[in-house]
């Protein structure tokens, strides 16, 4: 390592993640989507009666129905 040079966080600077939030979101609200599908939680708008009714529809699973799903 270089003179002066630290890789860890100094007192009182937050400390750095490598975190990319529009994964995370999309993470979970796929999550979310399954858990509606499932019946786990109850369909809270419009668009997620719409894709309740196109599941019950389909013959897919629930994985399968969300990989072709758009909203």
């Amino acid at each position: 390592m270089g003179a002066g040079r630290s890789d860890t966080a100094q007192v009182g600077e937050p400390p750095k993640y490598d975190l990319d939030l529009g994964t995370t979101k999309k993470q979970f609200t796929r999550k979310i989507r399954e858990k509606v599908l499932k019946g786990l939680y109850p369909a809270e708008d419009r668009y997620e009666e719409q894709m309740v009714r196109d599941f019950k529809a389909s013959s897919l699973g629930v994985k399968e129905f969300l990989d072709t799903w758009t909203r």
